[in-house]
């Protein structure tokens, strides 16, 4: 089986991270193709709901020459992060340009001509440490359902819900992404349509709502999978 990787956004605790990718992701006799975008600058500078982190550094080459040494990318590509003033909302610019790196990260592959197609393809950040291992052939099987051809799986959290839109439970659900590769080449182009970028007034982590808005625009199919944090992965935004 041929599995995609695609990895996106800002590199933050990558060392930390990457020796768990290898051992529950990237193992086995699967062959992998790794695609990986990134900024020039290792955290977000915009402000968040979460304290964030004050030690933000310029991704240096021995940053890159590691990323190639442990993951070999087929097509790697670190932009210079561009900020207008002013630029200091909560989420809405985070998730554009969080957006922008996915849809970046996709483009490597999709705008490449002769890159085989994949029979799974999976979009996670470089931030996210595994606890667990991820059942690719299990994941495989259940997007060959015709049902589920345009579905899009994500982990979820392992807690009770919290307030009505139950928040804490569905959040970081644009964190990994897992599916077809006909379900998700959409987003390669997610963020181009300003349209998805709209608020819920009752829920202050819009970056979801936002992936949501894409989801159903692009009327893909959402859905849970048991792979649950704080557990099985959890988001690492600062080193330990």
């Amino acid at each position: 089986m041929r599995v995609a990787i695609h990895y996106f956004g800002h590199l933050r605790t990558f060392r930390d991270c990457l020796p768990s990718h290898k051992q529950f992701l990237i193992a086995g006799s699967h062959q992998f193709d790794v695609f990986l975008h990134t900024w020039d600058h290792s955290d977000r500078r915009t402000e968040s709901w979460y304290k964030v982190n004050g030690e933000i550094r310029n991704v240096e080459n021995s940053d890159l020459e590691f990323l190639k040494k442990e993951l070999a990318p087929v097509a790697c590509s670190i932009e210079p992060q561009i900020f207008s003033p002013g630029e200091r909302d909560l989420e809405y610019i985070s998730s554009r340009k969080m957006h922008e790196s996915l849809r970046k990260s996709l483009r490597l592959r999709l705008s490449c001509k002769f890159s085989p197609r994949p029979d799974l393809v999976i979009v996670i950040r470089p931030d996210i440490l595994l606890k667990r291992q991820l059942d690719l052939d299990y994941l495989h099987t259940i997007t060959q359902d015709p049902w589920l051809q345009r579905a899009v799986l994500t982990p979820t959290h392992h807690h009770p819900p919290c307030g009505i839109f139950q928040t804490d439970r569905l959040a970081g659900r644009d964190s990994i992404l897992i599916g077809s590769d006909e379900a998700l080449s959409h987003f390669g182009s997610i963020g181009l349509d300003p349209s998805i970028y709209s608020r819920f007034p009752r829920y202050n982590q819009v970056g979801e709502c936002f992936f949501d808005n894409f989801i159903f625009q692009r009327h893909l199919r959402w859905v849970p999978i048991e792979f649950l944090a704080p557990e099985d992965w959890e988001i690492r935004r600062s080193s330990s």
